[in-house]
């Protein structure tokens, strides 16, 4: 489905058929929201940041009415997600405000101390450093809740913009440093895309599909990309897609979210989280053919990141401490000890090859979150 087609449908679990019930035909709609029934008969949907209820006939698979505006002011905070959440029995939670933090991306010494600045302050969201760790790419949200991607260069106080989609997200380098590939919702569900890390030229498309995919992992040779994709019968999954041919494939797909997948610097491994056990934690598994697993957190744990030797494994725990992992490669996998590092105040990070500095898009404030509202029977103010 293509941005001329983009909008809101309605059909079968068990089909292909579908019914338009409304296009997306403005920039209110670029970041696509969180989608959410209720009794009696309602889709919520926010449209900006506007929050509104679509009254609805499911018999007739229609609109049966205008919309009605419920709050004001309720933010996306990306690709399919929104800060609203309705209940079956008439109870409506959401919050208000931009949903961005003011962030610095900061250097942090293996114990945590801040030992450097990169960049202006800006609306960080993603950082990821160049294999030769003279670059670095993030996502930024620019005006609104439109988000862009930029190259920081580490060692002059230079910055470009190397996309303008509306929505332009988790990039990730290339091995040689040359290229950016990144997630963008120009035309539908964000695709993947490859673009020149200097900014000349154009986007190339590598990856389309009916489903939201998001890069992350240029695995070293430069011939595979690792990326996850989402489904409605197996939610999150891990796929890789040749950079040659365009050819993607499943890796990980099972009824639980499989996420976060990253290729070990010998490319024998795979780091990724699973939601198996009812909360996310990291494994690591072969690669690229998905053979064995070895748990590697005890007590939660997200976004996987080797160490440029591949001796350590690092992840950020449940309590948001960075833990690295020393672990032994080869023929087969074999991790060791443990190491608690440092509290990562950042929503993202990356780490030096020899495992000695971090990068982070730290907080300017704290990150207090905004109070939640909550509405008992809120179909009744619809009425009035």
């Amino acid at each position: 489905m293509g941005r001329d087609d983009a909008g809101l449908y309605v059909g079968s679990l068990d089909s292909t058929d579908r019914t338009l019930l409304r296009p997306f035909n403005d920039q209110a709609d670029v970041v696509l929201s969180t989608l959410a029934y209720s009794p009696p008969g309602y889709v919520l949907y926010v449209h900006g940041q506007r929050l509104m209820a679509y009254p609805i006939d499911l018999r007739q698979f229609r609109f049966s009415g205008p919309p009605v505006p419920v709050v004001e002011g309720v933010p996306k905070m990306g690709p399919g997600s929104a800060a609203f959440s309705v209940s079956n029995t008439g109870l409506l939670a959401y919050w208000t405000g931009t949903g961005v933090h003011t962030s610095q991306i900061t250097w942090l010494a293996r114990d945590g101390t801040a030992v450097g600045k990169l960049g202006s302050p800006g609306g960080y969201t993603s950082v990821a450093l160049a294999p030769d760790e003279r670059q670095i790419v993030v996502s930024r949200i620019e005006g609104g809740m439109q988000s862009a991607i930029w190259v920081l260069s580490v060692t002059r106080d230079t910055a470009t913009r190397i996309s303008f989609d509306p929505v332009s997200l988790d990039p990730i380098w290339s091995p040689d440093n040359t290229s950016i590939a990144y997630g963008s919702a120009h035309d539908g569900p964000p695709s993947l895309f490859r673009k020149a890390a200097s900014g000349a030229g154009q986007d190339v498309l590598l990856f389309k599909s009916a489903r939201a995919n998001r890069p992350t992992d240029w695995c070293a040779g430069g011939s595979t990309i690792v990326f996850e994709t989402r489904d409605a019968k197996t939610q999150f999954d891990i796929w890789t897609l040749s950079v040659t041919d365009r050819k993607a494939a499943p890796l990980l797909q099972t009824r639980f979210n499989e996420r976060e997948g990253r290729s070990s610097p010998d490319g024998r491994w795979l780091a990724y989280t699973s939601d198996e056990t009812g909360r996310p934690e990291v494994y690591v598994t072969g690669f690229p053919t998905a053979e064995g697993k070895w748990p590697i957190s005890t007590n939660g744990g997200s976004q996987p990141t080797w160490r440029g030797d591949g001796t350590e494994l690092f992840y950020v725990a449940l309590d948001g401490t960075v833990t690295a992992v020393r672990v032994r490669t080869g023929a087969t996998f074999e991790p060791g000890a443990v190491t608690r590092l440092f509290p990562l105040r950042g929503t993202s990070y990356a780490v030096t090859a020899n495992g000695q500095r971090f990068l982070t898009n730290e907080p300017i404030a704290e990150m207090n979150p905004p109070p939640i509202s909550i509405v008992l029977n809120w179909t009744a103010a619809l009425k009035k």
